[in-house]
């Protein structure tokens, strides 16, 4: 059972807040290096012109990038939340 509330439920300003509080904390716990990638990713840009913007083949950002999720994955279960919808 995932600790936030869902939006369409009526969500607080206080889950809000936690769930943003979560996100940073889970940043955290990546690399400069594998938060660069996921922002760039996030944002659109491919592996190919990531791994240029980072001066990586883009086989490394995929390694980076897979690193990067399944760090994220595992804090976020550790929390209870299994969807990353449910915290986006």
């Amino acid at each position: 059972m995932p600790i936030l509330t869902d939006p369409s439920n009526g969500e607080t300003r206080f889950a809000a807040k936690q769930r943003a509080e979560l996100l940073r904390q889970a940043l955290l716990s990546l690399s400069d290096q594998e938060i660069h990638v996921i922002t760039l990713r996030f944002n659109g840009m491919t592996v190919r012109t990531t791994g240029v913007h980072i001066g990586h083949s883009h086989v490394e950002v995929l390694r980076i990038q897979r690193r990067a999720m399944g760090k994220l994955r595992t804090f976020f279960a550790e929390r209870g939340v299994f969807e990353l919808t449910d915290i986006l």
